[in-house]
């Protein structure tokens, strides 16, 4: 399961195995690709938090599913979005 996530500055926090992505953020999964400002990834918990002119392209079950907002918050199991 691969998780790529890329901004203009991307901060690893490891003791609480969290990723921060600020500026041009974008996250990809297989089930998932989402763009923002800001992005929080917590990889314990599969939270994934997008913040700031979000356009997100979300499949579940199969389902595609496109947001754009202001704020955007899924959680991923593996790829997947539950």
């Amino acid at each position: 399961a691969e998780i790529t996530l890329t901004a203009e500055r991307v901060l690893h926090d490891g003791r609480a195995d969290r990723s921060i992505a600020e500026g041009t953020a974008h996250l990809e999964t297989d089930g998932a690709a989402v763009d923002a400002d800001r992005i929080v990834y917590e990889k314990a918990t599969g939270l994934v938090v997008a913040i700031g002119h979000v356009v997100a392209r979300l499949a579940q079950d199969g389902t595609p599913t496109s947001i754009v907002a202001d704020l955007v918050q899924f959680r991923l199991e593996g790829e997947r979005v539950v």
